[in-house]
């Protein structure tokens, strides 16, 4: 997605191109950038070094969360540390497929994953559905 962010020191608009989401365990270079204070942008008018703010869905193999990009670093890095993204020297750890009954997820996006929950399961139904059908 891109979005719109003003460059703290010229107040430049300038257009980035960022995630909304990351799935850990497929793209755990995010995760690295957030933990090196490695998530910026640089102004396209001055080259002035700008933190990118704002907020991620975060799929671990735990669960799902959202992170704040503009949070205290400790803060997110502890939310790591407790969905298993991370061991406590911020290392980036190996992450193992949970059973469904064993997964948490922010209660701000409860919702948003009963809503996948369901699609998913129409769509196996429609396939099985079609499969009978063709058989």
């Amino acid at each position: 997605m891109e979005y719109k962010f003003a460059c703290s020191e010229c107040k430049t608009i300038n257009t980035v191109e960022t995630q909304d989401s990351i799935t850990t365990w497929l793209y755990p270079k995010l995760v690295q950038k957030i933990l090196d204070d490695d998530y910026y942008f640089e102004c396209a008018n001055c080259g002035t070094r700008n933190k990118i703010v704002k907020q991620i869905l975060v799929n671990t193999r735990k669960g799902m969360y959202i992170m704040d990009t503009g949070a205290d670093l400790e803060f997110n890095k502890q939310q790591l540390i407790d969905y298993g993204v991370i061991d406590e020297n911020g290392n980036i750890l190996n992450q193992e497929q949970k059973p469904v009954s064993e997964v948490k997820h922010d209660p701000t996006i409860t919702s948003i994953v009963e809503v996948i929950e369901k699609k998913v399961e129409e769509f196996r139904d429609n396939l099985l559905e079609e499969k009978d059908e063709n058989d």
